[in-house]
């Protein structure tokens, strides 16, 4: 039986056992937008104290006012978790005009390529530097091609792309990387263009 992503309400299934968040959900776990619930322990937005569940199950604290004794106050929470508010995730992207796919190279260890994407590449590349990204913390992170295209969409698809080449025919992506780094050359020297 497979399993299913551990985000509250999210009901797809993951393409391996030791996965526990679709790559959404993921994404959104190593941009900081989402983390565990303290009551269950599944993911929620990071905007909420407790998932909508464990909130239902909260009983709220109760406090008397010195002024009317009679009635009670419910004190204020972090607002609850509601799957029909919009994403957090999609809710940003809304307002970013580009996206970028990008691949790097893990140095330490397989010398192997990692392929992602992002709204926001300086910052994606700094945190891959300071090892905020489990998957390629302490390998010695290196960007070594990227392209920019205009939606969320468009950047899973590509991501994809990539990651299937990644898996099937490796050697395409190194001949991206090689004319990149010429363009690059290129760009910054003109004079030795080699042609």
């Amino acid at each position: 039986m497979a399993n299913t992503c551990t985000f509250i309400d999210c009901k797809k299934t993951l393409p391996r056992a030791d996965h526990y968040l679709c790559r959404d959900h993921w994404d959104g776990m190593t941009d900081g937008k989402v983390d565990k619930c303290p009551g269950c322990e599944r993911f929620k937005p990071v905007g909420y104290k407790l998932c909508r569940e464990c909130e239902k199950q909260r009983k709220p604290k109760k406090e008397t006012s010195a002024d009317q004794p009679s009635q009670t106050r419910v004190s204020e929470s972090r607002p609850v978790y509601d799957p029909a508010a919009p994403d957090p995730l999609t809710r940003k992207d809304s307002e970013t005009k580009v996206f970028y796919v990008y691949v790097g190279r893990l140095e330490l260890e397989s010398n192997e390529y990692y392929v992602g994407q992002t709204n926001d590449l300086k910052a994606r590349i700094e945190e891959h530097r300071m090892g905020k990204t489990p998957s390629t913390k302490g390998k010695n992170f290196r960007l070594v091609w990227f392209t920019r295209v205009r939606t969320r969409v468009e950047a899973k698809e590509y991501e994809q792309y990539l990651q299937r080449l990644k898996k099937h025919n490796e050697r395409q992506i190194t001949r991206m990387v090689i004319e990149f780094r010429e363009l690059i050359r290129l760009v910054y020297d003109p004079d030795k263009s080699g042609s």
